[in-house]
């Protein structure tokens, strides 16, 4: 007789989006209150929160600000909110930058359109249209690399995960850029093909301030687990060799 197998959510690898900026970059009031109402809806699962960003002070303003309330006492969120009791460590492939202070002409003029949904959606689809491409090799990654940056540490997160002991549970919070994070769930939802024209408007439009996408790893044997993707309500089971196919493709 076989014994029914019990699944149990090991890790939460969630992958963030800075809050609002204003015209310098920095985070906005409203932005810290994103971040807030982001981290009261996340599951914390009572062990270790490892955050990662990519070296912008907006990104790691909005994780902390995040994680900080993900249901821990008053005394915790104070603490947190200050950088005391957290590690952060800096990614640099959570960039979409090579080089943080040079945004070259592309980026630098990003923001030069009126922020209507329809403008923004039509400013990502074309970011995404570069495909393995840069306009600015030296500058920025492609949105390709970029999807692959992201691949590489859902790679390493889950290779934690999976190493661990069954009492070893951790949320791992990722702060990123809305290219870098929509290039990611461009690839995965067109099976790490270029992505497919109007991939946007399916998915609902362009990710939003403090939005993310989360990847939950279920542990169902010593051996065995189950990997999901969920972004919007939309599930898919994530396949680990094919994401390291992606990766060295």
């Amino acid at each position: 007789m076989h014994m029914t197998q019990v699944k149990k959510l090991n890790a939460i690898l969630t992958f963030m989006r800075h809050g609002e900026k204003d015209d310098s970059g920095s985070l906005t009031l409203n932005g810290h209150h994103q971040a807030k109402r982001r981290g009261l809806k996340t599951e914390h699962l009572n062990g270790d929160v490892v955050l990662f960003h990519s070296g912008s002070v907006r990104v790691r303003n909005t994780i902390r600000t995040m994680a900080a309330h993900m249901h821990l006492s008053a005394e915790q969120e104070a603490l947190l909110e200050l950088g005391e009791h957290v590690a952060d460590y800096t990614v640099p492939s959570l960039h979409y930058l090579k080089d943080t202070k040079n945004t070259g002409d592309y980026f630098t003029h990003w923001d030069d359109i009126e922020l209507t949904p329809e403008n923004i959606q039509e400013r990502m689809d074309s970011f995404l249209d570069f495909g393995d491409t840069s306009t600015e090799s030296s500058i920025y990654y492609s949105p390709e690399i970029m999807a692959k940056n992201i691949a590489k540490i859902i790679d390493t997160e889950i290779n934690f995960a999976n190493l661990t002991d069954s009492k070893h549970r951790t949320n791992f919070i990722n702060g990123s850029h809305e290219p870098v994070l929509t290039a990611f769930i461009g690839y995965f939802l067109s099976d790490y093909e270029a992505v497919s024209a109007g991939l946007i408007k399916t998915i609902g439009g362009p990710i939003d301030f403090a939005e993310s996408f989360d990847i939950y790893i279920w542990q169902i044997g010593r051996d065995d687990f189950e990997i999901e993707f969920n972004f919007r309500g939309i599930k898919k089971l994530l396949d680990v060799a094919a994401l390291r196919q992606f990766i060295h493709s």
